[in-house]
């Protein structure tokens, strides 16, 4: 007779969560740097294009956004910055005497629906989401992952990938165990955000018309305006021009020029593409490239 020892080592309180799965399991991490930092500097109305995860080592800081109160952070604390959030209150500031140092890791999620649940999951579980006291043992790790990315950053590129992708499925699992409400993230109006998404991907060469839009995913135009701000907090319009531009920056940064990526997006002419990316970014195609090569 053959002894079974599955009951030894399954945990019968392991929970699941479907939809919460399904969501990591597609959800891809892309990293553009990572490593550590001393900031000595205060600062005002700044901004991120894709996520920036920091964790806390010395010092304590202060942040806040135009989309959410203060949070003060001491040693062990964690913080995400979310993109194209303002943060206009001061930024950061100095506590203590000493100087804030910090590991950053700068990283986009895909697809885009996949950075719109996280960016609603941030929102709705509140600044009590930054003060958890196993953010200490995972920065532990984070340190490990820092250190050999500084040894070959391509070769640990992976590594710090998945590092990063289990963080946040672990911070995302813990706020809905003890957060029921944050489940309603994978709705409806999800799902017509990402089949509008979809058609402006297949659609990128034409200009941005949000009553077309509408209309082939079949909603009025309110429906879908009003889908949009509650979910992301802006008007179609808005959300779609942030996302071929950003889609132009890899272009850009892989050889393509102004002229051939405004053509591609369904911008007028290359002045008008400029001065959107301008916009947006808050420099020129061209500036942008000199300061993130």
């Amino acid at each position: 007779m053959i002894l079974n020892l599955d009951n030894k080592f399954t945990d019968p309180h392991n929970s699941y969560d479907p939809a919460l799965e399904n969501f990591i399991n597609k959800m891809e991490i892309q990293i553009l740097g990572c490593g550590s930092r001393v900031n000595d500097n205060q600062l005002h109305d700044y901004m991120f294009s894709s996520f920036l995860l920091i964790y806390l080592q010395k010092g304590s800081t202060r942040i806040q956004s135009n989309n959410s109160s203060q949070v003060t952070l001491h040693p062990g604390s964690m913080y995400i910055f979310t993109p194209f959030e303002i943060f206009t209150t001061g930024g950061v500031e100095h506590q203590d005497g000493e100087k804030p140092e910090y590991l950053y890791f700068y990283f986009n999620i895909l697809p885009l629906s996949s950075t719109i649940i996280f960016q609603q999951f941030l929102r709705t579980a509140g600044e009590e989401l930054y003060q958890q006291p196993w953010f200490q043992k995972a920065g532990s790790l984070l340190e490990s992952v820092c250190r050999l990315a500084a040894i070959d950053n391509a070769s640990n590129n992976f590594l710090i990938q998945y590092t990063v992708r289990g963080l946040l499925a672990y911070l995302m699992f813990s706020q809905i165990r003890t957060k029921k409400q944050v489940l309603n993230i994978f709705n409806n109006e999800n799902k017509l955000l990402e089949q509008a998404i979809f058609y402006t991907e297949q659609h990128l060469n034409e200009p941005i018309n949000v009553s077309k839009l509408a209309h082939a995913l079949g909603v009025s135009h309110s429906t879908l305006t009003r889908t949009f701000k509650h979910l992301i907090g802006c008007n179609p319009l808005k959300f779609l021009t942030r996302y071929k531009i950003i889609q132009s920056v890899y272009w850009l940064r892989n050889g393509q020029n102004v002229g051939e990526t405004a053509k591609a997006l369904g911008y007028s002419s290359p002045f008008h593409f400029s001065n959107t990316f301008k916009l947006i970014m808050g420099h020129s195609p061209s500036s942008y490239l000199k300061q993130n090569r």
